[in-house]
């Protein structure tokens, strides 16, 4: 109890940092295309829909790496208790046990997934298929977070005004600057 406590601290706390420091980094870096140098409205409305959408991605994926260390304990656990003396019903009833005490680790075990498994190495196959679920689901998260980035990115760029810069450029430019014509 103690664990899925401490786990979703540490996520949830985690997935706060990280949303703030990228949503600020990116309302910050929008004040500098600003035609007043300061936050208009839609850039800061852009940031806080993406912090909020990375505050979700970013505490699940904390989550899953808090998981997948329970999970490979487990399987270390297992390995030396047991070696590669273990049979299908035992590992079983060691996942069953592992699921039933981090309740986390049911999210990403799903036993349709040993279908693969090769039973003449069980805690090598459990590492993997283990391995590969959380892997895989980490990755969704991080694809996740960068498409939400980019798409506030463009959003802000696009509503910010413009340079400041190169608005005073475009002032000072004339076009007869470049040509002479007598």
């Amino acid at each position: 109890m103690f664990d899925f406590i401490y786990c979703g601290f540490w996520s949830v706390l985690g997935g706060l940092l990280v949303s703030l420091v990228i949503a600020g980094g990116l309302l910050a870096y929008s004040t500098q295309y600003t035609k007043r140098g300061r936050v208009e409205p839609l850039p800061l409305v852009f940031c806080g829909i993406l912090f909020c959408l990375l505050f979700f991605q970013m505490t699940l994926m904390f989550g899953a790496f808090k998981s997948k260390s329970f999970a490979m304990d487990f399987i270390t656990a297992c390995n030396f208790q047991f070696g590669d003396a273990i049979d299908g019903r035992e590992l079983k009833s060691q996942m069953s046990i592992l699921i039933r005490e981090n309740p986390l680790v049911s999210f990403f075990i799903d036993y349709s997934d040993l279908e693969d498994f090769d039973w003449s190495r069980p805690i090598q196959s459990l590492r993997s298929v283990i391995g590969r679920e959380y892997n895989w689901y980490i990755f969704r998260r991080i694809v996740w977070s960068v498409v939400f980035l980019a798409i506030a990115f463009v959003g802000v760029m696009m509503t910010s005004g413009g340079s400041r810069r190169s608005r005073r450029r475009r002032r000072s430019y004339s076009f007869d600057d470049d040509f002479d014509f007598d």
